[in-house]
């Protein structure tokens, strides 16, 4: 016999369908968007880590990487990661690790979702605060570490705002919350964010006593103290780098030298481009407002204290955004609660689904122009990763200096162990195939950094003399950003320094990196591109070279490097300058058949266009 559903009942299983498709869209949306070519260089040596633990056996409390630093202590704190991360891509390579990634992003917001569903009901704002969360963070779903710290960090806080809804009674929610605090802690540093979280909501359970009573404030404090408690013991007994591994970035993050050198520890107001980020901190403000007006301090507390964060340091954005994604959803449905407000009707639910599909689509327009989605052929973005120039230098002799945004691919690609001796000192440097610096901060001492690794990088007096006193005979550099250029005020750095030293013979250059040998070292028939008149780097042209001479070596680069736009965007500089309009048009035109997005490509576009219609 089958039972009638009364029509309220069917309306509500309606409703609630409904309600749970629109918080899953965001969910999906962010896998989506997590799925693009890896560019970032932080997970080349982590993978390349965790091959190193699995061949010795052992977690090294020193950076066998470098051979600036042989031996040199490692305050090691990723070290499962990054095991987990070599595994996959021994399983998988590049692509399984970028599917990983995706399932890891997915599992974040899938838990705000979560959360978003019990807190608020039906309330069809939530989806569209979820899809505001996954736009305002897109930009930072990298394969990395902290992508278990962000997971951590959704649980933890989701866990803690369910916990304080139930009056501080123990139970699963604040089991689960204490776990996950722990075991994050032991998979990398920004498990901290997390015992910022456990912190705020016990100052906020201070605010709580004349509603909950002594005996809430008594139990919220015991639970931090035990989690705490637990959290330290197991890292004292159990981390390789102990207590000391999650305090790093405290190390970091107040000192104006990485400040200014370091995109993860500038404020955010350097990053103004990434405008959905600046919307979700105004959201924030909004709900700080909201949470003191509401006098809910937890949600007060919790909201600002990201906040300000975030506007301090970039890499605090994600995190802000979990956060504040959790207390929003908490302010909104207990607001729905208290008021009991009319159901919303179909134009509230259109509106919703309009908004939510209009900020997704947003993001994904938004991602598309940063990242290259999808697999690609083999993982890898070659506008930001010189993978083929990697492989040429992996051929020519000695030592390599390898410009750390690349180190990290590099030692993922090259670095290999013949022998399960920590150490490798017998080996030969083309078989271990280090580097001198990888960006790994916790890896070097600072002065390595700054003082050996910036004074060859900036090409300051004597760099040739450190260099070769270090073994190296091959320069893989990175070409100089515009910040960088800034930042040394246009002074000539190491790329202007090889193009001027007739010690150096140019082997070849990509959109994003130059290949340079010494000549004495070369191996014999490697003539590359000698007496190019042309700097890959600044786009100056050496002295006493022609304008024929200058389009004809471009001509010809280009036609041998159909993937390169720089040496077309060389051409048409040079075209512009002597009036050869002709030419310029030509290598424009290439360039965005190779490039259609490519900034400097439409400018010069323009430029071409504006100068053919200024023509009689």
């Amino acid at each position: 016999m089958q039972l009638a559903v009364p029509e309220e009942k069917r309306h509500h299983l309606r409703r609630s369908a409904l309600f749970t498709l629109l918080l899953a869209l965001p969910v999906l949306a962010a896998a989506a968007l997590s799925i693009f070519e890896i560019r970032n260089d932080d997970l080349g040596f982590h993978v390349a880590t965790g091959r190193y633990i699995r061949a010795t056996g052992s977690v090294p409390d020193y950076n066998p990487f470098s051979y600036a630093e042989d031996g040199a202590v490692w305050v090691q704190h990723q070290w499962l990661p990054a095991v987990l991360a070599s595994l996959v891509d021994d399983l998988g390579g590049p692509k399984a690790l970028i599917v990983t990634k995706a399932i890891l992003v997915a599992l974040v917001f899938l838990v705000l979702a979560r959360h978003a569903w019990v807190a608020g009901g039906a309330l069809c704002a939530l989806p569209v605060l979820l899809a505001l969360a996954v736009s305002a963070s897109a930009n930072r779903f990298y394969a990395r570490p902290y992508l278990m710290s962000a997971l951590a960090l959704a649980i933890v806080t989701t866990s803690l705002l369910r916990w304080q809804a139930r009056g501080f009674r123990f139970g699963s929610p604040v089991l689960l919350a204490g776990a996950a605090t722990v075991v994050g802690l032991h998979l990398h540093a920004g498990g901290l964010d997390s015992v910022l979280v456990w912190a705020t909501v016990s100052f906020g359970a201070l605010a709580l006593i004349r509603s909950q009573g002594r005996h809430a404030l008594g139990r919220v404090l015991l639970a931090a103290a035990l989690v705490l408690a637990v959290a330290a013991g197991s890292l004292a007994l159990l981390a390789p780098a102990g207590v000391a591994g999650v305090l790093l970035p405290l190390q970091f993050s107040f000192d104006p030298y990485w400040n200014k050198h370091l995109i993860e520890f500038r404020p955010l107001p350097l990053m103004l481009q990434f405008w959905p980020q600046w919307l979700f901190v105004v959201i924030a403000g909004a709900g700080a407002l909201l949470a003191g007006w509401r006098r809910r301090p937890v949600e007060l507390l919790l909201l600002a204290g990201f906040g300000l964060l975030a506007v301090r340091h970039a890499r605090m954005v994600w995190p802000m955004v979990i956060v504040a994604t959790a207390c929003l959803s908490t302010l909104l449905g207990s607001a729905r609660a208290t008021r009991r407000p009319a159901e919303p009707d179909r134009l509230h639910w259109a509106a919703a689904v309009v908004a939510t599909l209009a900020i997704l689509a947003a993001a994904g327009a938004q991602q598309a122009r940063l990242f290259r989605m999808g697999l690609g052929d083999d993982g890898f973005d070659r506008r930001n990763l010189p993978i083929e120039l990697m492989e040429r230098a992996a051929d020519l002799p000695a030592e390599v200096f390898v410009s750390d945004g690349f180190a990290g691919t590099w030692l993922w690609r090259h670095f290999r162990l013949s022998a399960p001796d920590d150490h490798q000192r017998h080996l030969p440097p083309e078989e271990r195939r280090r580097v001198l610096i990888h960006n790994c901060l916790e890896c070097y001492a600072r002065e390595t950094y700054v003082d050996l690794y910036q004074h060859i990088r900036y090409g300051l007096p004597g760099w040739d003399e450190r260099a070769l006193g270090l073994g190296i005979r091959t320069f893989l550099v990175r070409h100089t950003s515009p910040g960088e250029r800034r930042l040394q005020e246009g002074a000539p750095n190491l790329r202007q320094q090889l193009f001027g030293d007739d010690r150096f013979l140019l082997v070849d250059f990509e959109d994003v990196a130059t290949l340079w040998v010494l000549k004495d070292s070369a191996p014999a028939g490697l003539t590359g591109l000698n007496g190019f008149p042309v700097d890959p780097d600044s786009g100056a042209v050496r002295s006493g070279a022609t304008y024929s001479e200058l389009r004809d070596a471009l001509s010809a680069h280009a036609a041998a490097s159909p993937n390169t736009t720089r040496s077309l965007l060389m051409l048409a500089r040079g075209a512009r300058a002597v009036g050869d309009l002709a030419t310029m048009a030509q290598a424009v035109r290439e360039a965005l058949e190779r490039a259609p997005r490519d900034p400097q490509a439409r400018q010069l576009y323009r430029e071409v266009m504006e100068l053919a219609r200024a023509r009689p």
